[in-house]
């Protein structure tokens, strides 16, 4: 199984291989384009929980061109975790924000548990 994981996760990477992946950790992170310039943004979530990460807010020099990509990671436990990937690719140049939201869709009412900022320059 751990060399299925290595096999998909190899793939995803050849087919990426034109826009870099930047895995995003619990702080506020900075990320650099030039304009026209594709990148992956991965963010650790888990999505057996009901919880997924949302774009609520981005700047419109940035043009998301999907985030329904998930990579799993290759656990035999139950709840383990995913990559949720979100490609976003730079218009023009700016410098603004990314604010990606962490809830249950179905709990529109509350409050997201968490959400992540990152700050984008386009040059």
């Amino acid at each position: 199984m751990k060399y299925f994981f290595l096999i998909i996760f190899g793939l995803f990477i050849s087919c990426a291989s034109d826009s870099r992946i930047i895995k995003l950790g619990d702080k506020e992170e900075t990320v650099t384009l030039n304009n026209g310039e594709t990148i992956s943004l991965s963010v650790k979530s888990q999505l057996s929980t009901g919880y997924k990460w949302s774009v609520e807010k981005k700047p419109d020099f940035i043009e998301i061109l999907s985030e329904n990509e998930v990579i799993t990671e290759d656990t035999q436990l139950a709840g383990g975790f995913d990559y949720q990937i979100f490609k976003i690719k730079a218009l023009k140049s700016g410098e603004g924000e990314i604010i990606l939201q962490y809830y249950q869709p179905w709990k529109k009412e509350e409050n997201p548990y968490k959400d992540k900022k990152i700050k984008i320059i386009v040059k």
